[in-house]
């Protein structure tokens, strides 16, 4: 997705697509007006392409908001001096009046249908406060609030210390305290997040994320589709992460490598044959321009990234054109269309000072010798598809591999004019002699890494073993 440029220079712009009915998109020319009332009348008229929304001027606006305001989510009504009624609508944008004057906004979020305010010295709420996520007035505090944001009826306010307070709906734990129920007053998320300085918290449902000082990822919330992995398992990511996002039914992550990883339900990021994962998943650096990515974001059904060249890639769920791709179509996949994917391990063994790969030969000609490799089949992503074709082709289990997860590499070549891909991660055999040969292939070898490398043929593959070797080696 490109935003384009407009010819007029400015500082800065906003950018919207998607539905315009409520006049979220505060561009009145995409509501379709109805004359007896002050209500546009609700079509699914569609912003298909990023507009820019020139009713905002950097150099006055400094709060303002637009579309659905049934339950005053946008600030106060906009009285109508004929009729006195209020407006449910504002289909442009309209300044919106905070209680002190001269304040400076440092934050805004908004959910369902609230919005929390920060500025420098104050934290404000609007709009719905059925289950409290609008809080009461609460006693003085001498917290400086950092940030805010807002889940579907939650909300969250990030102190400058790195403490995370929560309020509001907690039916699902939202507000990570150990207590279940609506909770009117702030409380600090407790947990994990103890003793960790938090610099960002994300989520768009209900399902939280917390990224620390540290780079590590702590969540908490709805757990329904796995994005907290199983209760018997823990998900481990051994890398550094920058930025972090969920949806309703999933997460995505990046890191300071500039890689993006998904997992849970839904658009993935990894093609149509791919609706769930339950640990972290790497998205092929080629689907971003091979460029690295410097953030990622996550609204309630899709999710976005933005690599360091500042081009953004979106995926997701795409109802009302929401995407802004020029059509209202679901994009499955970031990938080609006709990729090829398959996934494998690259198994060593340790004899003494000697390091060995395995390499199997195909029973087909030209008789290739790889490791165990195969198909993703549909469902599958590459971890699931790497841990079962090795067991098929070589007979290892994961219980008698030791897997580096952190050392991966993903090889990009054409099969008979196709494109295809094949994802390999390192693992170590435990017992060096456990190896049973399957019918698709016809011998198999253990090599040192200049007869492996020499056997392999491709240079690809050469360079994938030359690089392993050396993690290897550093982590003798």
């Amino acid at each position: 997705m490109r935003c384009e440029k407009n010819q007029k220079k400015v500082n800065c712009a906003v950018y919207g697509c998607g539905l315009s009915a409520s006049g979220a998109l505060a561009i009145p020319q995409l509501i379709t007006p109805n004359n007896s009332s002050e209500k546009p009348v609700v079509t699914s008229k569609e912003a298909k392409k990023p507009k820019r929304i020139s009713s905002l001027s950097p150099h006055e606006i400094r709060f303002v908001s637009s579309g659905l305001n049934n339950r005053f989510q946008v600030g106060g009504h906009v009285r109508n001096s004929e009729t006195d009624k209020g407006q449910d609508y504002y289909i442009s944008a309209k300044r919106v009046a905070l209680p002190v004057e001269n304040e400076k906004i440092i934050g805004v979020s908004s959910g369902r249908a609230h919005s929390l305010i920060a500025s420098k010295t104050k934290v404000f709420a609007i709009g719905e406060n059925i289950f409290g996520q609008c809080g009461i007035d609460p006693e003085t505090s001498t917290h400086s609030a950092g940030s805010v944001h807002c889940s579907l009826d939650t909300s969250f306010v990030l102190t400058k210390a790195g403490e995370i307070f929560a309020f509001g709906l907690n039916e699902d734990g939202q507000c990570g305290n150990g207590k279940y129920g609506i909770q009117w007053q702030p409380r600090k998320v407790l947990g994990d997040v103890n003793g960790e300085k938090i610099i960002a918290i994300t989520g768009s449902t209900d399902t939280l994320l917390a990224l620390t000082a540290s780079g590590d990822v702590i969540l908490w919330g709805q757990n329904e589709f796995s994005q907290a992995g199983e209760a018997f398992s823990d998900i481990q990511l051994n890398v550094n992460i920058t930025s972090v996002g969920a949806t309703s039914t999933s997460c995505v992550v990046s890191n300071d490598d500039g890689e993006v990883y998904t997992w849970g339900v839904g658009v993935l990021g990894l093609g149509p044959n791919t609706q769930r994962i339950n640990r972290p998943t790497k998205l092929d650096q080629p689907l971003f321009d091979s460029s690295k990515v410097v953030k990622v974001f996550a609204g309630n059904t899709a999710m976005a990234a933005l690599n360091e060249k500042g081009r953004c890639f979106v995926w997701g769920e795409n109802r009302f054109a929401s995407l802004g791709l020029g059509h209202s179509k679901r994009p499955c996949q970031i990938i080609m269309s006709g990729v090829v994917r398959a996934a494998g391990l690259v198994v060593y063994r340790k004899l003494g000072e000697k390091t060995e790969f395995l390499l199997l030969q195909a029973s087909y000609p030209p008789h290739h010798w790889t490791p165990p490799k195969g198909h993703v089949d549909p469902g599958e992503d590459e971890w699931t598809a790497a841990l079962r074709e090795v067991n098929e082709e070589a007979g290892l289990t994961k219980q008698q591999l030791t897997i580096h997860e952190d050392c991966h590499e993903t090889l990009h070549y054409e099969v008979k004019g196709k494109p295809k891909s094949v994802k390999y991660w390192l693992a170590l055999l435990k017992n060096p002699f456990d190896v049973k040969l399957s019918h698709e292939h016809q011998n198999w070898k253990w090599a040192e890494l200049a007869e492996a490398v020499k056997i392999a043929d491709y240079a690809e593959m050469g360079a994938l073993l030359r690089k392993f070797a050396e993690y290897i080696q550093s982590k003798a």
